[in-house]
């Protein structure tokens, strides 16, 4: 088996194994309006499940898995480069067998990408959880912090 499959494997099983760990999250009605949520940015990389709701100002997110968009506010804007089967149903867009880069903003979005090879920079104001192995930093000093990504998962403010 070549590297390109065991990847491919490895991010449909990372993909599947996050189905019951998205669905909570994206139970929100709307990203904005979650507690707890910050300002600032966040610098995350690894493999499982990252989760980010609220007003993006920029978004970059690079990984191979599945890629999915909610457009809670009506003004994402999502420019995708790499692989992948782009399926749009309402406010809601779905790359699967996603492997490339994507960058994004909106006013109220929730963004998840579960694979492998995950890296996010994100800022702006709202929240973050990371499900998996991999590690992550938010800024500002004050209100930020660093810390790994484990199984039961990882929450923070932007």
């Amino acid at each position: 088996m070549n590297s390109i499959t065991k990847k491919v494997l490895t991010a449909a099983a990372v993909t599947i194994a996050a189905v019951g760990f998205a669905a909570p999250a994206f139970a929100a009605t709307s990203a904005g309006s979650e507690s707890g949520a910050g300002t600032g940015t966040l610098t995350a990389a690894g493999s499982g499940a990252a989760v980010i709701a609220g007003d993006v100002d920029s978004m970059v997110v690079s990984g191979m898995g599945t890629l999915v968009v909610i457009d809670h506010g009506g003004d994402a804007v999502v420019h995708v480069a790499g692989h992948g089967a782009k399926r749009t149903v309402g406010n809601v867009t779905t790359y699967s067998g996603y492997n490339g880069r994507a960058t994004i903003t909106g006013s109220d979005v929730t963004v998840k990408l579960a694979g492998v090879d995950v890296h996010l920079l994100v800022s702006g104001e709202g929240s973050f959880t990371l499900r998996g192995h991999g590690a992550y930093d938010t800024q500002p000093g004050v209100a930020g912090g660093e810390g790994i990504w484990t199984n039961p998962g990882a929450t923070g403010s932007l």
